[in-house]
C-alpha cells in the first residue's frame, strides 16, 4: 500500500512538474517576442522596408535590416524547436513558411544566422 501512495505522489509531482515547464516555456516564448515587437518598434523605418522588400541602403540600414530578419528567424526557430518538444501547443505562425520568399533572405542567408538552415 505505502509503494502505491509513494508512486502517486510521484506521478502528482512529475506531473506538476512538467505544468511548471509548459508554463515556463510560455512565457519565454512571450518575452522573446515581445522583445522582438519592441526592437521592430525602434527600427520601424527599416522594418517595413524589410517586409514590404523595398531596397535597403547599403551599410548601417543593410546591416539593421539582415539583423532584425535574423531575430525573427531565431524566434520562430524557437518556437518550432519547442513545438516539436511538446512544450508549446501550436506551432508557429504560417508567417515562416513565406518568409524566405522575402527579399531580405537573400542577403540574410550568408550570414551566420543561416548557417544550421
Amino acid at each position: 500500500m505505502g509503494v502505491i501512495l509513494l508512486l502517486l505522489f510521484v506521478g502528482l509531482q512529475v506531473r506538476d512538474g512538467n505544468r511548471e515547464t509548459v508554463a515556463a516555456t510560455m512565457q519565454a516564448a512571450l518575452d522573446s517576442e515581445m522583445h522582438f515587437q519592441s526592437t521592430i518598434a525602434l527600427h520601424a523605418d527599416t522594418w517595413y522596408k524589410v517586409r514590404s522588400g523595398q531596397e535597403l541602403q547599403a551599410g548601417e540600414e543593410a546591416t539593421r535590416g539582415v539583423a532584425l530578419y535574423n531575430m525573427l528567424m531565431t524566434v520562430y526557430e524557437n518556437r518550432f524547436h519547442q513545438f516539436n518538444s511538446g512544450y508549446l501547443d501550436r506551432p508557429p505562425s504560417e508567417l515562416v513558411a513565406t518568409m524566405t520568399n522575402w527579399p531580405i533572405y537573400d542577403a540574410w542567408r550568408p550570414t551566420g544566422g543561416a548557417t544550421s538552415r
